[in-house]
């Protein structure tokens, strides 16, 4: 449960903390059962994602009205339709792609803190455990958060982003550093650190 609910290593989930999360624990067999199963292999199961999926819905109230709500995705569009589209998307659950690399990442830490007395453990590498090495600026090579696999929204509607920064844009105040989009002609700042850069010169366009 820490591992999942975050540490030095792991993220937590927006808006949530361990608490809620324990009492949760403590009154169901079966998050104690989730809880228990992560780390005992270092690959993730599709059945562990689905008991990890309907864990962190519990977290955000698990149903709407009578209805239970186990798919993480449904509990993002019905958190977002409650509130009538009025709320950051950093205070909604991660979508599916986003909390299945959570729950890696999670289960990779409760894996090395299971094995904590075994003198020489065979670890793999965290890459693809939820992390992944990208190229610094200056050529080397470190490890990095592999978010997500695919794309946050549809091409049409990643055109239509855009932030009102007035200063600059910087994470989390920009909507667009915060969901890893480049800032485009619609934001209201011109000229910020976010924007894409254009590689392409007056001279080599086609005419």
């Amino acid at each position: 449960m820490y591992s999942f609910t975050g540490c030095d290593t792991t993220c937590a989930l927006a808006g949530k903390g361990k608490l809620p999360a324990l009492k949760l624990l403590k009154r169901n067999p079966a998050v104690q059962d989730t809880c228990k199963e992560l780390g005992s292999q270092w690959e993730v199961t599709e059945e562990l994602y689905k008991k990890c999926e309907e864990f962190a819905c519990m977290q955000y109230g698990g149903h709407t009205g009578k209805v239970r709500i186990n798919q993480i995705n449904d509990m993002h569009y019905h958190m977002f339709c409650t509130k009538k589209g009025d709320i950051e998307s950093h205070q909604l659950p991660p979508c599916l792609d986003c909390l299945k690399k959570h729950i890696d990442r999670a289960s990779f830490q409760a894996a090395i803190w299971r094995r904590a007395l075994i003198q020489h453990p065979a670890t793999p590498s965290p890459v693809g455990h939820g992390w992944e090495i990208e190229t610094t600026d200056d050529g080397h090579d470190q490890l990095a958060i592999d978010w997500m696999s695919g794309s946050p929204a549809p091409n049409a509607v990643l055109e239509m982003l855009s932030c009102s920064c007035s200063k600059t844009c910087k994470a989390p105040d920009c909507p667009c550093v915060s969901n890893m989009l480049k800032c485009s002609d619609m934001c209201k700042l011109r000229g910020c650190e976010n924007e894409p850069v254009d590689n392409d010169s007056d001279d080599e366009l086609d005419y």
